[in-house]
């Protein structure tokens, strides 16, 4: 999948208005960090540049694209998505324009916190302990073998959780979901 970030769409939801050159590297730094986790292409368009024509570079695996003097991110993004309709691409972006110019392409899109909260929860995850890891600590001096038992048990016990249940709903709502949705959600999963 090739993911097309609107740049200072989402970057100045991150940062604020004034976006710095270390700004954008660290946001490539998370990024570089993401695709090697994630087999994507990403794709981050950003206004201005050195040049009065596109100007492309490469960092930590991020292709970043200047738009230069002469145009926007945002025309680039839209032509881009158009040359390429065949291919799978997800447009971060928030920008109605696009979003609206881009909409008979069908392709995906997503908002650019949403994806960035992703891009974060890939990169920072923790792996869970399993129940095997268990250690069960004595809080009194006595000793107690019954109830050190019935600890033990209900420590590898598999206990009925909300997450399951979630996870049940959610699974009879996408047997509702329409072509369309179900496509959208498929994209959004591979994030």
């Amino acid at each position: 999948m090739i993911i097309l970030i609107d740049g200072y769409n989402l970057l100045k939801k991150i940062y604020g208005i004034h976006v710095s050159e270390s700004n954008i590297h660290a946001f490539v730094n998370v990024l570089g960090s993401y695709i090697k986790k994630r087999n994507h292409k990403i794709i981050v368009m950003l206004d201005g540049g050195l040049t009065s024509f596109i100007d492309k570079e490469k960092q930590k695996g991020i292709d970043l694209w200047y738009s230069g003097h002469k145009r926007s991110a945002d025309e680039i993004i839209i032509e881009y998505v158009i040359k390429n309709a065949q291919k799978d691409i997800l447009v971060v972006t928030e920008d109605r324009e696009i979003l609206q110019k881009i909409q008979m392409y069908k392709k995906n899109t997503i908002d650019p916190l949403a994806f960035y909260a992703r891009v974060q929860e890939v990169c920072y995850a923790t792996e869970k302990s399993s129940a095997s890891d268990v250690s069960i600590k004595k809080t009194a001096d006595e000793e107690n073998p019954d109830l050190d038992e019935v600890m033990l048990q209900a420590a590898h016990m598999k206990a009925s959780c909300k997450e399951e249940h979630d996870s049940k709903e959610a699974q009879i709502k996408q047997n509702k979901l329409s072509k369309k949705e179900k496509l959208r959600k498929k994209s959004l999963d591979k994030l």
